[in-house]
């Protein structure tokens, strides 16, 4: 058998991190780099003695630095904060949503009580269902007692909850309630003595009815989960018995046989048989129609009950008001309890750590003898200065070596904030002595020593790196890695030292977003859910690919709604010049004419650190009116180049005076975006507009996911040959939609389209096809308003389906008219 691969434990002496062994080492570093210099080796020498101060502080150290690992991640009063750790406890971790029949099966007995059996079965491809794959029909059998008049309820409860657990590229066609088929039960039952016959009855057909309606299953496997240990609980499937893949249509009369005598007090069991219509069964019973489901009628009156209950050959007399009550009390348990499943029952304790102050210092200065005069007791005020110039000297060198050790102790207090989600702009933090750890400290510094210690720990603290391996170890402890180093090739909107930042922050966010991004990663958006509900809304797979690509999309808002939010329209520059001929917003200048004397009298924009509010407003404010904001459109050169800070250019350039701000078009050609009075008025404007810039393209970057299997007829009279354009058979199943815009400036760069799309690709489940669209801003208006309007009518209960169809249509022709913008070449005007 091949070892597994794995780093060695490193195995150190016992005496390691002694104290003996400590300063046996340090005086053999003292001999070796002292030589013949230091001669004396006693215990006197003021040297040993400051080395045996410092070995003992070590151990110290070294035995803060061995607890347990929780006491380094717990809080102030042990407990630990998992959530902010990113340590999910397992039975948040390792549930699993609804995969196969049963997964369905099980969870909606289990979210709804009112139900007493449900059977899905996957449809086929054929001509009712237009060769659509991915469908499924539900039929549920109601609970006993549920009245006619809520059964329609319970088809919509279970619509309702089939969409917030369906996965991509599926979808229910049909929700049926199974007709009863009901048979009578027969028995001469005879019963010890020690219970109420009401009791025995009303368990005798309780149990029955459980056997029949086929959820005895979830029963065992409940009863079998209650003796699981508190690990196995999690990590091993528990035993259960077959689940139905589809209606039960037969029950064997030997199988209520043996249920009946597991009941405490039966004795002995005759002339057991079910009775349908005067025809008795003594072997089995069977679905007369194949859209019902085998029933066992329960006794509303005295004269119902089939059942003889015998004691000493004599039948016991049952009052039926008793066994009413008690058959309600046994099917009120049995729904009620049905609800706790494994990822409920856990029996483990959470860890706790112990309370460590480990920022708690006693100065070593403390320990030396009183005749150095470094403790608290100073140097007498008797002594000479010379003397107490030279304690302080002391002092002064002992603190070098105390920082370093205060340093130490603040980094083990730090763990819990390193290995958690917080962000902090550093990864080593300082820990300044004052007083209250060394006696008059406040006098050996000239300057704020937190500061300083601070400023000299900066220069060695790569935050950004340490906290990104830091946070790739956790997130590899659930098996995910984020590889977003290949973002930095399309740092359009970051400045150079932001983008470390930025990757860290979107590190942080999957982190937190772990358990939702592993567990629904082939989840499908719940279209019965309104924008402003939840996030749900959005697929598994929508919600990853916005993370990975570090779009500023949480939801799946409008991406052309940012733009048209600040009162402004999208316009390809060509239109844009046509738009504006012959006005001044289109004023152009060659700084190479006239020997290029123009060039002298500009100068590249300068740095802004300034906070400018990211609205239109303070851009149209600052750039006084003026172009390129006067009027609605708005270049989408503009948009994608006047991110670039070197693309601007200030200087007076015009005969009409002031200062004019330049934007750079091509080679030697810029385009004035308008004359300011003065060098900082055109600064301030420049810097707002870019500000602007930036946030429309990050808010117009995310993608729409459309399920083609959403956009089938909903009717079968509704026939794909109805469409403008010829659909395949295969348009539906197992297709999705990717839709990008092309117009911002990363999504306009060939090669981050190519990593967006590989970014699906990796993500999206293995049997899905996935089309990709890059669409221009008016193509992008379009789908939205066709995509709205479709939504609202599919989460519109009384919608009809003539006008589902028609907006689905619309949809689909959509994208069949648009096919030439999947993976469309990129041209440019950059």
């Amino acid at each position: 058998m091949i070892d597994a691969l794995s780093i060695k434990r490193k195995k150190s002496a016992a005496d390691e991190f002694s104290f003996e062994r400590l300063r046996r080492e340090g005086i053999g570093y003292a001999q070796q780099f002292s030589g013949r210099l230091w001669s004396d080796y006693n215990l006197h020498d003021p040297g040993v003695t400051i080395l045996e101060q410092l070995c003992y502080a070590l151990t110290d150290l070294i035995h803060r630095a061995d607890f347990d690992v929780a006491d380094y991640l717990a809080e102030a009063d042990g407990t630990l904060d998992f959530e902010r750790l990113a340590l999910f406890r397992p039975e948040t971790i390792f549930p699993a949503r609804p995969t196969t029949l049963e997964d369905y099966r099980n969870s909606i007995l289990e979210e709804i009580m009112e139900i007493d059996n449900v059977w899905l079965t996957k449809l086929e491809p054929d001509s009712k269902n237009n060769h659509v794959r991915g469908l499924y029909h539900i039929a549920i059998k109601p609970a006993y007692g549920i009245p006619q008049e809520q059964r329609n309820d319970l088809i919509k409860r279970v619509c309702r909850y089939y969409g917030t657990t369906r996965n991509l590229c599926e979808d229910v066609a049909a929700i049926t309630i199974i007709k009863d088929d009901n048979y009578e039960l027969y028995a001469n039952i005879e019963v010890g003595s020690g219970r109420s016959p009401a009791e025995i009855m009303a368990e005798i057909y309780f149990e029955a009815a459980k056997l029949i309606s086929g959820c005895r299953d979830l029963d065992k496997t409940r009863k079998t989960i209650d003796h699981y240990d508190e690990t196995s609980i999690f990590f091993d499937e528990p035993p259960s018995s077959k689940t139905l893949s589809g209606m039960q249509d037969e029950i064997l009369v030997s199988s209520v046989f043996s249920v009946i005598t597991a009941i405490p007090c039966i004795e002995n069991i005759n002339n057991i048989h079910f009775e349908k219509n005067g025809i008795k069964y003594y072997g089995s019973i069977t679905c007369t129609d194949p859209e019902t489901a085998i029933n066992l009628a329960i006794p509303q009156e005295v004269e119902q009950i089939r059942i003889r209950l015998l004691e000493n050959g004599r039948e016991l007399p049952i009052t039926i008001s008793e066994m009413r009550a008690r058959f309600d009390e046994l099917s009120f348990s049995y729904y009620t309890l049905r609800k706790l499943t494994r990822k409920n029952s856990f029996i483990y304790e959470f860890p706790r750590g112990k309370i460590r102050r480990f920022t708690e210092y006693f100065s070593i200065q403390n320990q030396f003898p009183i005749t150095y005069g470094i403790g608290v007791h100073g140097v007498s005020d008797s002594e000479p200065p010379e003397i107490k110039a030279k304690a302080k000297q002391l002092k002064s060198y002992l603190m070098i070596f105390e920082q370093m050790m205060a340093n130490y102790l603040a980094n083990l207090d730090f763990i819990k904030s390193m290995f958690s989600t917080d962000f902090e702009d550093f990864s080593y933090p300082g820990f300044s002595l004052d007083k209250g750890e060394v006696s008059d400290s406040d006098q050996l510094f000239v300057a704020d020593s937190s500061h300083e210690i601070n400023t000299i720990l900066s220069g060695f603290d790569n935050v950004y790196d340490r906290k990104g391996r830091l946070l790739d170890y956790l997130l590899s402890v659930y098996g995910e890695s984020f590889p977003q180093h290949s973002l930095k090739n399309f740092n359009y909107y970051c400045n150079k030292d932001d983008i470390d930042k930025t990757i860290v922050k979107n590190k942080i966010l999957f982190l937190k977003s772990i358990v939702m991004l592993g567990r629904d990663r082939a989840a499908a958006g719940d279209y019965n859910t309104s924008l402003d509900e939840t996030l749900h809304v959005i697929s598994g797979l929508h919600q990853r690919v916005i993370l990975l690509l570090g779009f500023k999309q949480r939801k799946d808002h409008s991406l052309t709604m940012a733009i048209f939010k600040q009162g402004l329209v999208l316009s390809k520059h060509s239109f844009y010049e046509q738009y504006q001929l012959g006005q001044e917003e289109l004023i152009l200048i060659d700084l190479d004419a006239n020997g290029g004397e123009l060039k002298e009298k500009v100068e590249p924009l300068p740095c802004f650190h300034g906070g400018i509010d990211i609205n239109l407003k303070s851009a149209r404010d600052l750039i006084g009116n003026k172009i390129p904001l006067k009027n609605d459109p708005v270049s989408d050169l503009l948009l994608r180049g006047g991110i670039y800070l070197e693309r601007y250019k200030i200087g007076s350039v015009l005969s009409n005076g002031g200062v004019q701000l330049l934007f750079h078009m091509s080679s030697t050609l810029y385009w004035s975006l308008g004359t300011f009075n003065d060098k900082s008025a055109a600064i301030n404007a420049a810097h707002s507009l870019r500000k602007l810039l930036i946030y429309l393209n990050e808010e117009s970057e995310g993608i729409h996911i459309v399920e083609h299997v959403l956009l089938r007829p909903c009717n079968s009279g509704y026939s794909p040959c109805n469409y403008k354009n010829n659909i395949s058979d295969d348009f539906y199943s197992f297709n999705i939609s990717v839709i990008f815009p092309d117009w911002s400036a990363r999504c306009h760069d060939q090669q981050f389209r190519m990593l967006a799309e590989e970014t699906v690709i990796l993500n999206a489940p293995a049997h899905i096809n996935t089309r990709f669209y890059w669409l221009e801003f008016h193509q992008m208006y379009e789908f939205e308003t066709l995509h709205e309007k479709w939504s609202a009518l599919k989460r519109e209960t009384n919608a009809q389906e003539d006008e589902i169809n028609s907006s689905a249509l619309n949809i689909i022709n959509f994208l069949m008219d648009n096919k030439s913008s999947e993976n469309k070449e990129v041209t440019g005007d950059e």
